[in-house]
Order: structure tokens, then C-alpha cells, then sequence
């Protein structure tokens, strides 16, 4: 699980993104309906609405540049320690980049976007030189 700030345009973080493998997502969200006033703090589950691709391996970052992710976004995360995440516009939609340490020392950044362009960012990542890989190989 990771819990990624999101600073507005004033720097200060005015919200948590929480992001969850399905088994810890949903022991997360009975903890804060348990523990968290929403009075308090308001929260919502943004599952269903919301998709992550993650992409791996030395030529990420030029895979990104290929598809059009913004020169800024690219390098803030190629640049960034672990977690470092940055907001771009990518196959006509709003993409957060999320550097990731899942695989060690070999670059990952998890790519988050909403449920209804997550088709159109993964055609635009491979027409941009990206290959597909399924479960079987994400495991390996």
C-alpha cells in the first residue's frame, strides 16, 4: 500500500491518495469506515472510477517521452527518489507518474488514471514502444 500527498497549486497537501493492491484496499477502506470520523475528514473509495499500469524497465522513461507525457512530469519523477509522483497529460488525459521500487533498482513508474482512458494510456504506451506483458509475466 502507498499513501501518495497531493499538494494543490499552494504546496500545501490538502489530500492522500491511497493506493492498494484489492486484498489490502479493502482492509483499508473497513479501517477508516471504522475509525474515521467523516465529519472529521472526508474520504472517498475512488476504486471504480480509477485505473494503474505500471511500466518497467530503461527505456520507461523514453517510452513516456515517445507517448507524450510532458517534459516536466518526466523528468520531476526521472529525478525523483521513490514515490516521487507528477501530474501530465497523456493519450488525452490527466496521467499521475509514480515512481515506484517494486522491482529493485530497475526503474518502474505506476501510471494512474481514470477507469474510462486506461484503455486509450496503454495503446498510446505501446504504440510508443511499450509491450503488453500479462499476469504470468508480471509475476516472473
Amino acid at each position: 500500500m502507498r499513501i501518495l500527498a497531493l499538494p494543490p497549486e499552494s504546496g500545501a497537501v490538502d489530500s492522500l491518495l491511497v493506493d492498494a493492491n484489492a486484498t489490502g484496499g479493502a482492509g483499508f477502506a473497513a479501517m477508516i469506515r471504522k475509525y474515521v470520523n467523516p465529519r472529521l475528514a472526508r474520504y472517498s473509495d475512488v476504486t471504480a472510477g480509477t485505473t494503474c499500469l505500471t511500466l518497467s524497465g530503461a527505456t520507461a522513461l523514453d517510452v513516456l517521452r515517445s507517448a507524450g507525457a510532458g517534459a516536466d512530469a518526466v523528468e520531476a519523477v526521472s529525478a525523483g527518489t521513490a514515490f516521487t509522483h507528477h501530474v501530465t497529460s497523456l493519450a488525452g488525459a490527466d496521467v499521475r507518474i509514480v515512481r515506484v521500487p517494486d522491482l529493485g533498482d530497475r526503474l518502474t513508474v505506476d501510471l494512474h488514471t481514470t477507469a474510462e482512458h486506461g484503455a486509450a494510456l496503454r495503446e498510446a504506451l505501446i504504440a510508443a514502444g511499450a509491450t503488453h506483458a500479462d499476469d504470468a509475466e508480471w509475476h516472473r
